[in-house]
């Protein structure tokens, strides 16, 4: 990520990068490092909420992600997200960002150099709170119970 992001300062110079998480510590121009966070800590909570606020997006390239919780945490701040697309983030995704191969630094500068478009971001901004509604527990719950229902015939 810190690799593709040296290509976005090439063209963006002020752009920013907020590492959020375990990671090493990073000296790298526009680079700042947050390190893990909790929101049941008030402090880390502030963090956090005050990262969302700014952003343009959210960039989480993992090489596998089983749901991806944290792309659904974007759609209720209204924050697009680059995602891989392996496992099941595209599903949360959606259209509300894109989704590149985590292995290919070049592909995930062009996704980041979309979102620096701010018709592009707003875009994917819009979709992403439309779509918000249905990542809440709520829903989860009721798609799952349609499930069983559906499975096993009404009760």
């Amino acid at each position: 990520m810190v690799e593709a992001f040296r290509k976005i300062r090439e063209k963006h110079p002020k752009s920013e990068l907020h590492l959020v998480g375990g990671h090493p510590e990073i000296t790298e121009p526009g680079v700042y490092g947050h390190g893990p966070v909790s929101i049941s800590d008030p402090e880390s909570a502030r963090t956090v909420s005050r990262i969302w606020s700014t952003v343009t997006c959210l960039v989480v390239p993992s090489v596998f992600e089983a749901a991806g919780i944290v792309f659904a945490e974007a759609k209720h701040a209204g924050v697009p997200s680059i995602g891989g697309n392996l496992g099941g983030a595209s599903d949360v995704i959606g259209s509300a960002g894109l989704t590149v191969d985590p292995g290919d630094v070049d592909g995930l500068a062009d996704a980041m150099l979309r979102m620096c478009d701010p018709d592009v971001a707003k875009k994917f901004a819009t979709n992403a709170l439309a779509s918000a509604p249905e990542y809440t527990w709520t829903s989860v719950v009721s798609k799952i119970r349609d499930i069983y229902t559906d499975a096993s015939g009404p009760r």
